[in-house]
């Protein structure tokens, strides 16, 4: 859980963690509070971890509106 003030780097410590864990088989949830914050988190996270490390990286979204991978969550 990473709480601080605005523009101080807690999407970059998500991040890190986040392709710590996946690289060691885990599992990460990253919540925010916005159904179109959690669609732009998944576009830019599709472009850049799957660009840099292939199909290693599986990412879904789910939110009221956009269940398509709620049954792989």
């Amino acid at each position: 859980l990473v709480l601080a003030p605005t523009s101080s780097g807690k999407t970059f410590v998500g991040e890190i963690l986040a392709a710590l864990a996946a690289e060691r088989g885990g599992s990460v949830i990253y919540a925010v509070p916005y159904r179109a914050l959690a669609s732009e988190k998944w576009q830019s996270w599709q472009q850049s971890f799957v660009a840099a490390f292939g199909e290693t990286y599986r990412l879904c979204v789910s939110s009221a509106d956009y269940s398509a991978y709620d049954s792989q969550i």
